[in-house]
C-alpha cells in the first residue's frame, strides 16, 4: 500500500509510495481499531522501477480489516495510465486503449516469531477495468515477508502467471527505516524484478526519501532510481529514474 512493513496490504514495500505512506498510516490504525482506510495522492505511481501511470499525477485508495489473531483482508485500488508507460501514447502491444484502474484485493497473515522478528504470507489479486498488454489480465501474486523490529523488512513476492502472459515474475527487495523523531522518519531500499518474460526487461530499481506522518495523515518524498536490463524486442516501461515524488495521504 509502500515503504515501511505493511501488516494489512499487498506488499511490505509498496511498489509506489502511496504504498509506503498508506502502511505507515494503517500500521498506526490497526493498533487502536480493527478497520482503517485511507486516500491518497502522488505524482506518480512508481512500482519496481517502473510508472504505472505513465509519469503522471494520480489518486489511491485502501480499506483494510485486520484481527486480533493475525489475519488480515483488504482491498488497494489506483488509477493508471498503461498506454503512456507501454507505449508512450501510441497503440503498441495492445497498450493503447489500455487499463485506467486497478483493483487489488488482498488476505493474509502476521505473526511475530520473537519480540524483534515478525513474518507475513500474504496474496493478492489483480484486478483491472479494460485490457493490459493486448488482453485480460487479472492474476494472483504471493508474498512471503520478513520484518525486524519494524528497521528492516524483505520482500519475496512471486506471480505464477503475471498479466495473464503465461509467464511468472519475481520480486525481493529490502527497505531499511530509521526514525528522527515520531513524526519523522528517514527510508531507503531497492531491489530486482524479474520480469522480462512478460514486460521485456527486468528491472533493478531503488529508492530513499523522508516520511512526515500525523495522527490522520502524512507527506512523503521519495527518489526513486532504475535501471532495465532489456530482453528481446518487446515494449517495456521505460525505468523510472531520477524521480523524486511526493505523495500526500489522509487516513481514516
Amino acid at each position: 500500500m509502500s515503504e515501511t512493513s505493511h501488516p494489512k496490504g499487498p506488499w511490505t514495500e509498496r511498489p509506489s509510495l502511496p504504498a509506503l505512506l498508506a502502511c505507515v498510516l494503517l500500521g498506526h490504525a490497526a493498533g487502536a481499531a480493527e478497520l482503517a482506510a485511507s486516500v491518497s495522492a502522488t505524482s506518480d505511481y512508481v512500482w519496481r522501477g517502473f510508472s504505472k501511470s505513465g509519469g503522471d499525477p494520480t489518486v489511491q485508495g485502501q480499506l483494510d480489516w485486520q484481527h486480533d489473531g493475525g489475519a488480515y483482508l483488504g482491498v488497494f485500488v489506483s488509477g493508471l495510465d498503461f498506454a503512456a508507460a507501454y507505449g508512450g501514447g501510441y497503440r503498441r502491444y495492445g497498450a493503447g486503449d489500455g487499463a485506467e484502474i486497478e483493483f487489488v484485493p488482498y488476505l493474509g497473515y502476521s505473526t511475530a516469531v520473537s519480540p524483534a522478528w515478525r513474518v507475513e504470507a500474504q496474496v493478492a489479486q489483480y484486478l483491472f477495468d479494460d485490457d493490459v498488454l493486448g488482453g485480460s489480465a487479472s492474476y494472483q501474486e504471493g508474498y512471503l515477508l520478513a520484518h525486524y523490529r519494524d528497521l528492516v523488512s524483505a520482500e519475496l513476492a512471486y506471480a505464477p502467471d503475471a498479466y495473464d502472459q503465461d509467464a511468472a515474475t519475481f520480486n525481493l527487495q529490502a527497505t531499511a527505516r530509521y526514525p528522527l523523531s515520531p513524526a519523522w522518519t528517514l527510508s531507503a531500499g531497492g531491489g530486482w524484478f524479474e520480469a522480462g518474460r512478460v514486460l521485456g526487461a527486468d528491472y533493478l530499481h531503488w529508492h530513499a526519501g523522508l516520511t512526515w506522518q500525523h495522527r490522520h495523515g502524512g507527506i512523503d518524498v521519495r527518489y526513486f532510481g532504475a535501471s532495465d536490463r532489456p530482453r528481446g524486442g518487446r515494449a517495456r516501461p521505460a525505468p523510472a529514474n531520477g524521480e523524486v515524488v511526493l505523495t500526500l495521504t489522509v487516513g481514516f
